[in-house]
């Protein structure tokens, strides 16, 4: 029951937002990359695309896969904390198959705004680029937790930012750190 009434409260709240998209989405394949605590506006503008979406195998990931799913999306389940080898698997494999991954780097435990590799290995393992996508709220309430998570009020403005897409050139270690590193610079 709680489940049903966060998903579809989340389905109800976020039909109100006004929300606009700053930039080109890139053609599949791609990683969609932004920051945990900004995730709601992101997941809701994606949901045209019918993109991929990578959860946590936790039971905040159980709410979380509920609503992308209700907003049509195919969804991985996993993170470095859990599950991580099966979900770097499951987005090599969406990539190979043509298709978007959207994914926060910094999530399900953080550090908040500190890019973990998974997402720079998976997009040079896959020939694809990953796209920083960055949030600008409105009117939002802030809880505490680590990620500072912002949930947008109902009738707010929010911009979703699609910044240019970062190559990296490989899997090896010293390409993924650089790419990392880059992400991390332009969306702190």
């Amino acid at each position: 029951m709680k489940r049903w009434l966060v998903v579809n409260g989340l389905r109800l709240l976020a039909a109100t937002w006004r929300v606009r998209l700053h930039g080109v989405l890139p053609a599949p394949p791609t990683v969609m990359a932004f920051w945990h605590g900004a995730m709601l506006p992101v997941w809701y503008v994606l949901r045209r695309q019918r993109p991929v979406g990578l959860c946590s195998a936790s039971h905040d990931g159980d709410m979380l896969a509920a609503l992308l799913e209700a907003w049509g999306y195919s969804v991985v389940r996993g993170s470095s904390s859990r599950g991580g080898s099966q979900a770097l698997d499951g987005v090599i494999d969406a990539l190979g198959n043509g298709r978007m991954v959207a994914m926060t780097p910094d999530g399900p435990r953080g550090p908040a705004h500190s890019a973990k590799a998974g997402a720079f290995v998976a997009a040079a393992r896959c020939h694809c680029s990953v796209t920083p996508l960055s949030v600008h709220f409105g009117a939002a309430i802030t809880l505490r937790s680590w990620d500072a998570f912002r949930i947008p009020l109902p009738f707010s403005r929010v911009t979703v930012v699609v910044h240019p897409a970062m190559a990296v050139v490989s899997d090896e270690r010293a390409n993924v750190d650089a790419a990392v590193t880059a992400f991390n610079s332009l969306l702190s």
